[in-house]
């Protein structure tokens, strides 16, 4: 039994029984083939933000909890005053908190943009590619974190517009900065360096200002 759901994705703690609870992460590799890509064929990369991902994920199975301390207060459930332990609440949606709320936010995500043409590369489930005539929309998604490469500059605001029933996104601009990561572009081409997070670290470990050095990759 517990073979079959190592198997199938399940985690076992406490006597308790989870479904996938992971989402799958973008791969260093492939976000450096995507800024490649961009380079070469002159795509343009912004951030776009969403609002409370973890709120958007669909429950795939039953699970209940206990009723929350002052729920009573809320007009709708002031008949649950003196009833908190007697009562509990069956879960339609997933809430921060919850074991699994990644996995269900990242498969409801995979299923939206599929629905609207993508096409989910096999070489990473993290990227997703649209081609349609002169429109080229390419997402990269590290968990809840969101990019946009295109080639219009509308393509951004299409893609939010056509999931806004689903998501709540937020235009961010310009991609800069994503998990510890900075970003810019120079000649049509994109760099990437690690200054303040090395910056950081140096100031963590004590570490005083010496001789400068070049390095090329």
């Amino acid at each position: 039994f517990k073979t079959r759901l190592a198997a199938r994705g399940f985690a076992q703690e406490k006597g308790h029984d989870w479904f996938c609870y992971f989402a799958p992460t973008l791969a260093l590799m492939s976000f450096r083939l995507l800024l490649a890509l961009c380079s070469h064929h002159k795509l343009s990369i912004h951030n776009i933000d969403m609002a409370k991902a973890f709120l958007c994920g669909l429950m795939d199975c039953v699970v209940h909890m206990e009723t929350p301390d002052y729920i009573w207060l809320l007009p709708k459930c002031r008949h649950l005053k003196n009833k908190r332990h007697t009562h509990c609440f069956k879960m339609k949606k997933a809430i921060y908190g919850l074991m699994q709320s990644a996995y269900l936010f990242n498969k409801r995500f995979v299923e939206v943009l599929l629905q609207l043409g993508f096409q989910q590369m096999t070489s990473d489930p993290c990227l997703f590619m649209m081609k349609r005539g002169q429109r080229i929309i390419i997402i990269a998604i590290y968990v809840d974190d969101t990019i946009i490469a295109h080639k219009s500059p509308q393509d951004p605001l299409w893609v939010m517009k056509m999931t806004s029933k689903s998501f709540n996104f937020k235009y961010l601009g310009t991609f800069k900065c994503i998990l510890g990561l900075h970003f810019g572009r120079y000649n049509g081409a994109y760099w990437i360096n690690q200054e303040k997070h090395i910056l950081r670290m140096a100031e963590r470990k004590e570490v005083h200002a010496g001789k400068r050095a070049k390095t090329h990759i």
